[in-house]
């Protein structure tokens, strides 16, 4: 067991996983945040995880949510936040659970749109810029792209400061 930790997962109905795989399925879930990327998320991880069934992939992804719930649930006095041992992999529940809700917030946001990046498609024309045609750089593509993410950021910020009042903790003002 480490040290530290509030809650435990060790068990899936698929088997057993390995560190190496439950390190990269918890940074995978951090990546992409939401249970609606499962084939994205399996795909990166590979292994026994790629391996498995779409059901059993999902369920991976609930215990790995449910664990990390119990974990802050039980409001560990380590510094470090509330830890969760996935498969011997400590994992920063708080953190985790933070970044799937903003993914869900995000989507749930991204879905009132019939094609969210046209929303943001940028509607005049500009010039294009010398190092666009080195890069890649394609204005009808990427500027929506970059919207989106810009929005992205903005609804994780909110998030944020949304779970520090929930903790009780008071989140910094400038004088």
């Amino acid at each position: 067991m480490i040290d530290g930790v509030s809650a435990q997962v060790r068990s899936w109905s698929y088997g057993n996983l390995s560190k190496r795989d439950a390190l990269r399925f918890s940074r995978s879930v951090m990546k992409f945040g939401n249970e609606s990327q499962i084939n994205l998320i399996s795909a990166e991880v590979g292994g026994a995880v790629g391996a498995a069934p779409l059901q059993a992939q999902t369920e991976l992804f609930d215990v790995l949510i449910d664990g990390c719930r119990e974990a802050v649930e039980l409001e560990s006095l380590d510094l470090k936040g509330p830890l969760l041992d996935f498969f011997g992999v400590p994992v920063k529940a708080n953190e985790l659970l933070i970044r799937v809700q903003e993914f869900q917030l995000l989507a749930k946001c991204i879905t009132r749109y019939e094609d969210p990046i046209a929303q943001f498609r940028v509607l005049t024309y500009l010039k294009p810029l010398n190092w666009s045609k080195g890069c890649g750089w394609n204005q009808s593509r990427c500027y929506p792209l970059h919207h989106l993410y810009i929005h992205s950021e903005e609804l994780a910020v909110i998030g944020v400061k949304k779970a520090y009042s929930k903790s009780g903790r008071k989140t910094s003002k400038k004088k």
